[in-house]
């Protein structure tokens, strides 16, 4: 799988994303940015990212990331990144990118399950 897949579902709430595949291209970082953009303007307090199938994030998708946690702090929206992979947690190291994000173990994951199982609208960049 090398493209960027992003399921989306919940409401005000509950709010959850699936991010799977990689981020690697600047088109890949626009379309992340903007499914984030859309959901911190949605008004909840948390939002919940599984990222157990999520591969690869470049530079350009570390500061798509980087601004995302931007927005979401002026907007009080809290979000926790679960599940990151050993190589991704050493890539968001690498850049200091790591220190900045609410990471958490897959198994800590409480948005909505059809987010994690896929049965949610499906965003592919």
């Amino acid at each position: 799988m090398q493209d960027l897949r992003i399921y989306v579902g919940g409401g005000a709430a509950n709010q959850g994303m699936s991010i799977r595949g990689v981020c690697t291209t600047v088109d890949e970082a626009r379309c992340l940015r903007g499914i984030f953009e859309e959901a911190i303007t949605r008004g909840s307090d948390t939002l919940w990212v599984d990222c157990q199938q999520l591969r690869d994030v470049s530079y350009v998708g570390q500061q798509a990331i980087f601004q995302v946690e931007q927005l979401a702090r002026a907007a009080q929206l809290i979000i926790y990144w679960c599940g990151l992979s050993v190589h991704l947690v050493q890539e968001l190291s690498a850049t200091g990118l790591y220190l900045l994000l609410r990471c958490l173990p897959a198994t800590s994951y409480q948005g909505p399950e059809s987010v994690r199982q896929g049965a949610t609208p499906l965003v592919q960049c």
